[in-house]
């Protein structure tokens, strides 16, 4: 069975994830998630991931968080046609819901993942 990768020290629902355990993580989960795809060299990355932390402990049950590195995987990012950094996607039950493009505040993140966990009721 294949290990999913967390960082050291991170909530269990902060996940890193690549092209090997995607689909597994986030396509077959029941569970809604937060991607944000990023960059080492991308500063606004680097607010939006802390932001996310946060937003990850307060919605702990509701929510997972992952991240994709966009160098390592392209592909990831070229599906679901990305064309700036930072880049959030919001999947509920698999199914992609909502997308956000570049730096947005905290009210607007926990208003996408309201949104987003709101989906799961209505199925």
């Amino acid at each position: 069975m294949e290990m999913i990768s967390k960082a050291q020290g991170t909530p269990d629902n902060i996940i890193n994830l690549t092209r090997e355990n995607f689909k597994k993580v986030v396509i077959e989960s029941k569970k809604a998630f937060v991607i944000q795809i990023q960059a080492d060299w991308c500063g606004e990355c680097y607010i939006i991931k802390s932001i996310l932390r946060q937003l990850a402990g307060h919605f702990r049950d509701q929510i997972s968080v992952g991240y994709i590195d966009i160098e390592t995987n392209e592909d990831i990012a070229k599906h679901y046609g990305v064309t700036e950094l930072p880049f959030l996607l919001f999947f509920n039950h698999g199914e992609l819901k909502h997308h956000l493009i570049g730096l947005q505040s905290k009210k607007k993140l926990r208003d996408y993942i309201q949104k987003t966990i709101a989906c799961s009721d209505q199925k």
